[in-house]
Protein backbone atom coordinates (compact mmCIF):
# COMPACT_ATOMS: atom_id res chain seq x y z
CA UNK A 1 0.00 0.00 0.00
CA UNK A 2 1.23 3.28 -0.87
CA UNK A 3 -0.34 4.76 2.57
CA UNK A 4 2.28 2.63 4.23
CA UNK A 5 5.29 4.20 2.49
CA UNK A 6 3.65 7.50 2.76
CA UNK A 7 4.09 6.91 6.70
CA UNK A 8 7.25 5.56 6.72
CA UNK A 9 8.58 8.81 5.12
CA UNK A 10 6.71 10.98 7.71
CA UNK A 11 8.17 8.64 10.73
CA UNK A 12 12.03 9.04 9.49
CA UNK A 13 11.35 12.50 9.07
CA UNK A 14 10.29 13.35 12.60
CA UNK A 15 12.71 10.76 14.07
CA UNK A 16 15.66 12.75 12.29
CA UNK A 17 14.54 15.96 13.54
CA UNK A 18 14.42 14.60 17.08
CA UNK A 19 18.24 13.57 16.84
CA UNK A 20 19.61 16.98 17.96
CA UNK A 21 17.66 16.61 20.90
CA UNK A 22 19.64 13.65 21.85
CA UNK A 23 22.75 14.77 21.59
CA UNK A 24 22.05 17.98 22.99
CA UNK A 25 23.27 17.86 26.68
CA UNK A 26 21.35 20.95 27.85
CA UNK A 27 18.32 20.22 26.68
CA UNK A 28 15.87 20.06 28.71
CA UNK A 29 12.24 18.63 27.12
CA UNK A 30 8.89 19.03 29.59
CA UNK A 31 8.19 15.29 30.73
CA UNK A 32 4.80 16.20 30.01
CA UNK A 33 5.69 16.70 26.43
CA UNK A 34 7.89 13.00 26.06
CA UNK A 35 6.18 10.84 27.85
CA UNK A 36 2.30 11.31 26.50
CA UNK A 37 3.62 12.05 23.68
CA UNK A 38 5.52 8.30 22.92
CA UNK A 39 2.61 6.79 24.98
CA UNK A 40 0.42 7.81 21.84
CA UNK A 41 3.44 6.92 19.39
CA UNK A 42 3.25 3.30 21.01
CA UNK A 43 -0.19 3.32 20.68
CA UNK A 44 -0.31 4.28 17.06
CA UNK A 45 2.44 1.42 16.59
CA UNK A 46 -0.06 -0.86 17.32
CA UNK A 47 -2.29 0.22 15.55
CA UNK A 48 -0.43 0.13 12.53
CA UNK A 49 0.03 -3.54 12.80
CA UNK A 50 -2.93 -4.33 13.57
CA UNK A 51 -4.01 -2.85 9.99
CA UNK A 52 -0.95 -4.61 8.27
CA UNK A 53 1.07 -1.10 7.57
CA UNK A 54 4.19 -3.01 9.21
CA UNK A 55 6.44 -0.13 7.91
CA UNK A 56 4.24 2.22 9.49
CA UNK A 57 4.13 0.60 12.53
CA UNK A 58 7.95 0.10 12.72
CA UNK A 59 8.95 3.30 11.74
CA UNK A 60 6.27 4.78 14.23
CA UNK A 61 7.74 2.52 17.03
CA UNK A 62 11.42 3.52 16.24
CA UNK A 63 9.89 7.59 16.88
CA UNK A 64 8.18 6.40 20.24
CA UNK A 65 11.78 4.90 21.08
CA UNK A 66 13.57 8.03 20.68
CA UNK A 67 11.04 10.07 22.98
CA UNK A 68 10.96 7.62 25.78
CA UNK A 69 15.16 8.10 25.14
CA UNK A 70 14.30 12.11 25.46
CA UNK A 71 12.25 11.43 28.28
CA UNK A 72 14.93 9.88 30.17
CA UNK A 73 17.95 11.58 29.07
CA UNK A 74 16.88 14.92 28.24
CA UNK A 75 14.32 15.68 30.71
CA UNK A 76 14.01 19.06 32.37
CA UNK A 77 14.23 17.22 35.96
CA UNK A 78 17.75 16.49 37.04
CA UNK A 79 19.09 13.36 35.48
CA UNK A 80 15.54 12.74 34.16
CA UNK A 81 13.44 9.66 35.12
CA UNK A 82 16.45 7.81 36.11
CA UNK A 83 16.67 10.76 39.12
CA UNK A 84 12.93 10.83 39.49
CA UNK A 85 12.84 6.65 40.06
CA UNK A 86 16.40 7.07 42.56
CA UNK A 87 14.25 9.90 44.95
Amino acid sequence: MWQDWMFLVGNIMLAAVLIPTLRDADAAIPMWTSLPTAAVLYLYGVTFLTLELYLSGASVFATAIIWTMIALFRNEQENGIRGILQR
